[in-house]
């Protein structure tokens, strides 16, 4: 544990040959150079999932305006604090006179800028996904999905009506309730109080008898 035995990098052309790592007594890992199938990319869908490094691409330029076309605008805001731009020559230019990356002149370095911007776009620093094409039977479970949907707001609202059913006719045995408290109530003062009467008037006699 703790041992460097193989780099893990975010871009390609680093691992050369497999090899093969021992992690436990039958447990290897094999790490290997990234095979990329061919199935008809052309050179900018090449060059965006990463399989040619942006520091050997002749004009890294003709591939940001695909990335700024890919990527919502609101990230690239964040990312590189640009508020708008005209078009990727002017995204670039811009991103230069930020950054300080310029030519004898003045002349913004938009080759080094785009360099920077697909290395950030390779090693995933600009969000970007694609949903998975949905099947018919992913149509038959939204479908369904929304049945049920539908069925629990209908069965939501009559139990709400048989709540306010059942609230409206509570009312009236709570007032009878009440009604019956303070009966009991007053029959345990007349209780208290009868006591109390019969041993005042014995105390009175008890006096005119002496």
């Amino acid at each position: 544990m703790g041992k460097k035995s193989c780099k893990a990098v975010s871009f390609p052309a680093v691992t050369k040959v497999g090899k093969y790592i021992a992690l436990m007594r039958r447990i290897f890992l094999i790490d290997c150079p990234g095979v990329v199938y061919e199935v008809g990319d052309d050179e900018v869908d090449t060059v965006l999932k990463g399989v040619v490094r942006a520091e050997r691409l002749d004009t890294p330029t003709d591939f940001i305006a695909a990335i700024l076309s890919r990527v919502k605008k609101e990230y690239i805001q964040r990312q590189y604090l640009i508020s708008d731009w005209e078009d990727h020559e002017d995204f670039l230019a811009k991103l230069a006179l930020r950054n300080g990356k310029l030519l004898k002149g003045g002349e913004p370095d938009l080759k080094s800028v785009a360099v920077s911007v697909i290395n950030d776009w390779q090693r995933g620093k600009l969000p970007y996904f694609i949903a998975p094409p949905k099947t018919d039977e992913d149509d038959q479970l939204d479908e369904e999905g929304e049945e049920e949907t539908e069925d629990q707001l209908v069965l939501g609202g009559e139990r709400e009506d048989d709540d306010a059913e059942e609230d409206g006719g509570g009312g009236d045995s709570a007032v009878a309730l009440d009604e019956d408290d303070e009966q009991e109530e007053e029959e345990i003062e007349v209780v208290v109080k009868a006591p109390a009467a019969k041993a005042t008037k014995a105390k009175k006699a008890a006096w005119t008898d002496i």
